[in-house]
């Protein structure tokens, strides 16, 4: 659009030539997403609607389609010399059973010491159910894969660090808790902690 604004989007269509051992017709799914995206000097601010559909036959002459929106806003803010700030806003919608999800994180990366990088995220979900998750992808330490669903009610904090010894050896360690509330069937809150610990040593050569 110009050097401060982009617009970038698609759309994927997907239908199945036979029906499956479970579906009584041939099932189709859809994908789009469109972003906009605002830069300039320290600030990136992005807005982005993605829409997700997929239908269910549970009889030859009954379809069920189903839509979840996803609607996610973040901002980028790195000062000069200073930390990159990065803060998110998503929610999710699905129409066929009125469930939704909300999802806020704060994200700090620094590098207090010349030789040190730390990151730091804390985050706040709620969803209706586990069908209304919203997944959180988050930084790991190299060789592992992070991508959370989060569902229910609660709150997160994960800190990472990294650095090295010379030129040849780096370490990194992570911790994550995520503090959940959980409900019985007396419908009592009780207090649900996961917690993490990751370490690892990586020699370059």
């Amino acid at each position: 659009m110009n050097k401060h604004w982009s617009l970038a989007g698609y759309k994927v269509f997907r239908q199945k030539l036979w029906r499956g051992y479970t579906s009584q017709m041939p099932l189709q799914k859809g994908d789009g997403l469109a972003e906009l995206h605002y830069r300039q000097a320290h600030t990136d601010i992005s807005l982005r609607f993605r829409r997700r559909e997929s239908d269910d036959f549970p009889a030859i002459n009954t379809r069920i389609l189903n839509i979840q929106d996803n609607i996610r806003i973040e901002v980028r803010y790195r000062p000069k010399g200073g930390p990159l700030l990065r803060t998110r806003m998503e929610k999710t919608f699905f129409t066929s059973s009125a469930e939704n999800g909300t999802l806020f994180f704060q994200d700090i990366s620094a590098s207090p010491l010349k030789n040190i990088k730390l990151s730091t995220r804390l985050i706040f979900y709620k969803t209706s159910s586990f069908n209304s998750r919203i997944y959180e992808f988050e930084k790991d330490i190299p060789g592992s894969f992070a991508n959370y669903p989060l569902y229910g009610q609660g709150h997160l904090i994960y800190m990472m660090i990294g650095g090295r010894f010379g030129k040849l050896l780096r370490y990194y360690i992570k911790w994550r808790m995520n503090f959940k509330n959980s409900y019985g069937g007396n419908g009592r809150s009780t207090n649900q902690i996961d917690t993490l610990v990751r370490s690892g040593l990586i020699l370059h050569l």
